[in-house]
Formats: C-alpha cells, structure tokens, sequence
C-alpha cells in the first residue's frame, strides 16, 4: 500500500510542496494532510473530479498542514457536491474550521484514538513529539491486510509503530525527516532513522518533510524515495 505524494517539502521550503499524500480505496479518497499548496496541487491531479468521496486525516494545525483544508472542504461540498470528511483525534481541527466559516453541514468530524471508515479500512492515532503547544498525531492506516504508518511532524517513531514494523505488522513507514542530522526537538531526521531501521528493512521506509534535496542521500543509505523534490 504505497501513498502517493502531492509534495514533500516542509513549511519553508514551499517549492517542494507542502507534505501530503493520498490513496485511493474503491473511489474512497483519503488525504494525509491538507496543507497551504494542496489543495491547488488536488485541482491540478483532477482526483477530487474522479473520487465518490474525500476523507482527510490531519495530523496537526500547523498551517503547512491544515492551511488549504477551508478551501478544500469548501470546494468538496460547494463544487463536487460529494461527501468529505475529516479524522483528527481532538476539537482543534474543528475548531479551527469554525473560525474559518465551515459550517457544521459541510464536512463530518471523525475523532477518537480509534475509527473504521468502512469495512476493512481503520486507522489508529498516535501522539507524537512535535510542538509543545499543539496535539499532533501519527496515524497507523489499515486497509484489508496492508497496512502503514504516517507520521506527520515528528521528532520519533512511537516505540509500539517501531516495533510493529520491525516485526512485519506494518509494510511501509513515512516518517519526518526535516534535517539531514539531529537538529532539534521538533522534526525527525535521517540520521536517527539510520540508527534505528536496519538495513534490510529500508526500502519501505520513506523519509519526508525535506528541508533540502536529500533524494540522494535516501538512495545512498537505503531508504525510499517518496517523490523527486519539485523545486530547488
């Protein structure tokens, strides 16, 4: 179950696309995140013309994860008249759609540690270390028998996603990797994911929220390559 990348990049590094991604699930679209440049990037892919409904996860407020998500739900119920969704485990979301005019009729909240969105497809939140003053989560997606884990911003792997992983519960992993080493107490990093992910194993881990182009230094040790970075 491999995600596909609307952009990469983290919050100042706009040319790469704020970090998103999406799958499809019988025209069931579902949306990691919902940043300022996504939902242009959405009306370019035409998927939100081709999908019977939309369901967003967010991970955070963080406006390079959550700015464009007014929009988007504005379109989905104005435009497309389709059915949207948003899954975050809290009232921060809605209430930030609320300052932004969403009214209640627009869009379904999904929150709880735990949700199944149809029969087959569930998700589980895990808090992670990012900012202190906000709730960010990493999410463990199911679908059928595949399964993975999207991070978000995040400075770790929660200990229970790591072993899982390690163990073969969960296929692939999209972690932050802001910094090429340790920088810092809010994004993870290359180095640490080195440190922690054997070598067999990191074809399915793939690094994201570049801060740089580190595409060939994800190939150097190992590690997937969730998309080329759009700009320099």
């Amino acid at each position: 179950m491999i995600l596909n990348f609307l952009g990469c990049g983290c919050a100042y590094r706009p040319q790469f696309g704020n970090t998103s991604a999406w799958l499809s699930v019988d025209g069931r679209l579902f949306l990691f995140d919902c940043g300022e440049t996504v939902f242009t990037r959405l009306l370019q892919t035409g998927l939100l013309e081709r999908c019977r409904s939309l369901t967003v996860l967010v991970t955070h407020c963080h406006a390079d994860h959550a700015g464009s998500l007014p929009t988007l739900i504005s379109y989905m119920h104005d435009v497309e008249q389709k059915p949207v969704a948003v899954y975050y485990p809290g009232e921060d979301v809605r209430t930030l759609m609320t300052c932004c005019g969403i009214a209640v009729d627009e869009c379904e909240f999904y929150s709880g540690a735990n949700i199944v969105f149809a029969p087959g497809i569930r998700c589980s939140a895990f808090p992670v270390e990012h900012h202190p003053d906000l709730h960010c989560y990493g999410y463990h997606f199911i679908c059928g028998p595949e399964s993975l884990y999207y991070s978000g911003d995040a400075r770790r792997l929660p200990p229970g996603v790591l072993d899982a992983f390690l163990n073969g519960r969960i296929r692939e992993l999209y972690q932050d990797a802001t910094f090429l080493e340790d920088q810092g107490a809010s994004h993870g990093s290359l180095d640490y994911l080195s440190a922690v992910i054997p070598p067999s194993l990191r074809r399915n881990v793939y690094p994201m929220h570049f801060s740089g182009d580190f595409s060939g230094q994800l190939r150097d040790r190992g590690f997937g390559v969730c998309m080329e970075p759009l700009g320099r």
